[in-house]
C-alpha cells in the first residue's frame, strides 16, 4: 500500500482481506506485522464477514481437506497440513469447532506413561495449534470434553467432565480451562444433575453456549445440557414430546447456521427420513420442526447422519453405502427443492468428520 495512505486507513483495508493475504502481509514490514499480530486487530477482524469453508476429515487415512463454501462448491478442495501436535494424539476425535478453531482429543485413549492426556486446539487457516494437558480420568470415571470460543472475549475454553462411578451416588467432576488462564479451574456449583449418567459424543458450540446431547436415567429421556461460557453454569434443556422419549427413534444434535437443531430418524429402517427441529431464538422451550430430509437416494444407500449446514442453507449429510465393506459419503440436501447431491466418498468407516468453519486469525498471537 502507498505510504501516502494514512495508516488507520491501511488497517481498515486489511480488515477486509482474506487470512491468506494477511499472513503474507506480515512479511512486508514490522509495522504491518505488529498490527496484524495484535490482539485488538485479531478481535476486530473476527467480527467482520469471514470466508466460510467446509472441513472434511477422512476417517480411514486421517487426512483433512478444506472445501471453499462459495459459488465454486465443491470444486475448490485444498489438503490441510496437520501439525505434529495432532499426529501424536493417537486416534483423536474432533470434539468441537468454534469461531474457526477446532479441538481434537482422544477421549477413549489411555493416558501416556506420565499419566497425562493432551488436547489440541487447531487453527487450520493459519496452520497454528496449541497443545493442552488434560486431567486424566481414572478407570472409575467416564470422560467427555466440550470446546468453544467465548464470543465476548474470543477466549478458547475447554470443559472437562468426569462422571465418578466410584461414588455410591455417581456425581460429576467438572474442570474448566481458558487459554488466557493457562490452568484448570474446578467447578463446585451448578453442576449437571446426578441422574444425567450418559453424555453422547455430540456437542455443539453456538454463541456463548456449549451444548451436549445427554440422557437422564430417572426419566429415560433425551435432553440437552448447555454450558454458559461466561457464567460457567450448566442448564438442563428438556426436549418436547417425542424428541425426548421415543424408543423407536434415533436422536442427535448439530449446528444449522447459527442455530441448534435436533435431528431424529426411525431406528432400524433401510431408508429413514430425518426430521429437523430448530431451537428458535435461543429459547430452550421452543423447538419447531422446520423440514424433513427425504432420502431420494440411489439403491443400496441410506442416510446415516446429519453434519450441519452450508452457508446457503443446504444440509450436509452422511450417506452410507450398503456394501460388504461399508463406505460413507458426503452429500448435500436442499430443503427448498428437496434435491440431494453427491459430493464425495471419504471413508470406509463411520469415523470421518464434516463441519463448516470460518477463516480466523485466532491463535496468531500465541
Amino acid at each position: 500500500m502507498s505510504d501516502n495512505i494514512p495508516f488507520d486507513i491501511q488497517a481498515e483495508i486489511m480488515k477486509r482481506l482474506p487470512v491468506k493475504s494477511l499472513i503474507q502481509f506480515r512479511l512486508v514490514s514490522k509495522l504491518w506485522k505488529s498490527l496484524i499480530d495484535s490482539s485488538a486487530f485479531i478481535a476486530e477482524y473476527q467480527r467482520t464477514e469471514l470466508q466460510q469453508h467446509i472441513l472434511v476429515r477422512d476417517g480411514i487415512g486421517r487426512k483433512y481437506v478444506s472445501i471453499a463454501d462459495d459459488d465454486t462448491f465443491p470444486h475448490q478442495k485444498v489438503p490441510l497440513a496437520v501439525p505434529m501436535s495432532i499426529k501424536t494424539l493417537g486416534r483423536p476425535g474432533i470434539i468441537g469447532c468454534s469461531q474457526g478453531l477446532f479441538c481434537l482429543f482422544d477421549e477413549f485413549g489411555k493416558p501416556s506413561d506420565s499419566g497425562k492426556k493432551t488436547a489440541v486446539i487447531w487453527n487450520p487457516t493459519i496452520r497454528k495449534s496449541v497443545a493442552i494437558n488434560m486431567p486424566a480420568p481414572s478407570y472409575q470415571t467416564y470422560q467427555i470434553v466440550g470446546f468453544g470460543v467465548c464470543p465476548d472475549t474470543l477466549d478458547p475454553i475447554l470443559v472437562n467432565m468426569l462422571w465418578d462411578k466410584s461414588e455410591t451416588t455417581p456425581t460429576w467432576i467438572v474442570d474448566v480451562f481458558k487459554l488466557s488462564w493457562g490452568v484448570w479451574k474446578s467447578l463446585s456449583v451448578n453442576l449437571p444433575g446426578r441422574t444425567i449418567v450418559t453424555l453422547n459424543t455430540e456437542r455443539v458450540a453456538i454463541d456463548k453456549f456449549i451444548y451436549f446431547h445427554a440422557s437422564d436415567w430417572s426419566s429415560c429421556s433425551d435432553l440437552i445440557l448447555s454450558f454458559d461460557m461466561i457464567s460457567e453454569e450448566f442448564t438442563e434443556i428438556r426436549l418436547p414430546g417425542t424428541l425426548a422419549i421415543n424408543y423407536n427413534m434415533q436422536t442427535g444434535i448439530c449446528k444449522f447456521g447459527e442455530s441448534l437443531i435436533v435431528h431424529q430418524s426411525e431406528r432400524e429402517v433401510d431408508e429413514p427420513e430425518y426430521g429437523i427441529w430448530m431451537m428458535e431464538n435461543g429459547d430452550p422451550v421452543s423447538f419447531k420442526k422446520i423440514f424433513t430430509i427425504k432420502s431420494n437416494l440411489p439403491a443400496n444407500t441410506s442416510i446415516s447422519g446429519v453434519f450441519g449446514s452450508r452457508k446457503s442453507g443446504e444440509v450436509l449429510i452422511n450417506v452410507k453405502k450398503c456394501l460388504e465393506e461399508e463406505e460413507y459419503e458426503l452429500w448435500v440436501y436442499d430443503p427448498n427443492s428437496e434435491h440431494i447431491d453427491y459430493i464425495s466418498t471419504y471413508a470406509r468407516y463411520f469415523s470421518f468428520f464434516v463441519s463448516s468453519y470460518t477463516e480466523t486469525l485466532l491463535l496468531l498471537d500465541r
